[in-house]
């Protein structure tokens, strides 16, 4: 299952080259069934789908499928729920590109809220 368009939704994209940048803007979607079962009534984004979200924005933006060669620095710093926020800033920065490998830095914030921080070895598939 992908979660663009059933977890959340792409507002607009934003490419910052000179920085090897993208933020995109993107809106959750409080009807998720995820969102339905973790947890009834106190719905927050695990941990696990901001990781693959971070992986699919990450396809969107290399325009070839990529697959998680390793996860770093993950910070979960605060809670994303659809009950307190809807959109938030996904910051995507090329740290250093190889053949087939590309490290990632991900930043996900909102009006100047960090919410979770990680690095990442992607692998092009």
């Amino acid at each position: 299952m992908t979660f663009q368009n059933n977890l959340y939704t792409i507002v607009s994209d934003t490419l910052i080259p000179e920085g090897r940048k993208k933020v995109y803007r993107i809106r959750l979607i409080p009807e998720s069934i995820i969102f339905k079962a973790h947890f009834p009534g106190e719905p927050i984004m695990p941990g696990a789908c901001i990781v693959q979200m971070v992986q699919e924005l990450a396809t969107d933006w290399i325009g070839s499928e990529v697959e998680i060669a390793k996860v770093s620095n993950l910070k979960f710093l605060n809670v994303i729920s659809p009950d307190a926020i809807l959109e938030l800033n996904v910051a995507l920065e090329v740290k250093k590109e190889e053949a087939s490998q590309i490290h990632l830095k991900a930043d996900l914030s909102e009006s100047g809220v960090d919410y979770t921080k990680m690095s990442l070895i992607l692998n092009i598939i």
